[in-house]
């Protein structure tokens, strides 16, 4: 996929919706072409999308009770064995690896507070948390937003108080994604402050509603392409958006949707 597309990560967050369309009506010989090219994308957002449509029907009640013993012995034991290896040292060779990224991303995440970040952050980390301090700076001072398209303009103002690694500074990489945020999510927050808050709850509110309802499987599927919007791509104007999103908020007789 990286040598037909030059956004293979953008390939991957369109194909969601088929991917739980396909998955839903267990077409499983279409499910496995598009979830193929998926993982040929590479993409970790494309990843994370297709582990949502795997996890969500379990939120359903009637589910969850039904995998719920499962759910708390798989999460007492991650949390009883990192609670074990917390103490221990971290060693890039012989401590344990999963145990040493959450200590990693812990400190990282610490930067959305205090702006400093380690020197071995990597680019991918850095460019989430250095806009989310960003944004939290942005609506500390002014509620109502920066107003659109005021997003980048805020960012100039903050980054001085931002103390970003030092190889990034040197490949000028330490001021990434200073105009769409890296994340819809953290743009929208920059951008009309509480006002997006109102909007993302509303946002869930419908999705809720929406996966109350088995027979509603097109409008569900976008619901995945726009989770995965907020998290990454904070462009307000990629071609597809507005199509996925007016099918998600429409109620549209699924019967004349699809042939």
């Amino acid at each position: 996929m990286n040598g037909i597309l030059t956004e293979p990560a953008h390939y991957a967050v369109i194909m969601l919706p088929a991917s739980y369309f396909f998955f839903r009506r267990k077409k499983y010989l279409r499910l496995a072409i598009v979830v193929f090219t998926v993982m040929l994308s590479k993409s970790s957002i494309g990843y994370i999308g297709l582990i949502l449509i795997l996890i969500l029907p379990l939120f359903k009640v009637k589910y969850f009770i039904k995998y719920s013993w499962l759910v708390i012995i798989v999460l007492g034991s991650s949390i009883y064995y990192i609670s074990t290896q917390w103490n221990k040292s971290v060693d890039e060779n012989d401590s344990n690896l999963l145990v040493r990224r959450l200590k990693e991303t812990n400190e990282s995440l610490n930067a959305i507070n205090s702006g400093k970040f380690k020197e071995y952050t990597n680019l991918s980390s850095y460019a989430f948390i250095s806009n989310a301090f960003v944004a939290k700076e942005i609506i500390m001072k002014t509620p109502i937003g920066a107003g659109l398209g005021g997003y980048q303009y805020e960012y100039d103002k903050f980054y001085k108080k931002i103390k970003p690694p030092k190889y990034l500074v040197t490949l000028k990489l330490s001021k990434i994604n200073r105009t769409d945020a890296n994340s819809l999510f953290l743009r929208l927050i920059g951008d009309f402050g509480i006002l997006a808050v109102v909007f993302l709850l509303y946002f869930f509110y419908v999705s809720f509603s929406l996966f109350q309802k088995d027979k509603k499987i097109i409008r569900q599927s976008t619901f995945f392409y726009l989770i995965v919007k907020l998290i990454r791509e904070g462009h307000y104007f990629p071609p597809e958006f507005y199509f996925f999103l007016l099918i998600f908020l429409k109620d549209f007789d699924e019967d004349i949707t699809h042939s």
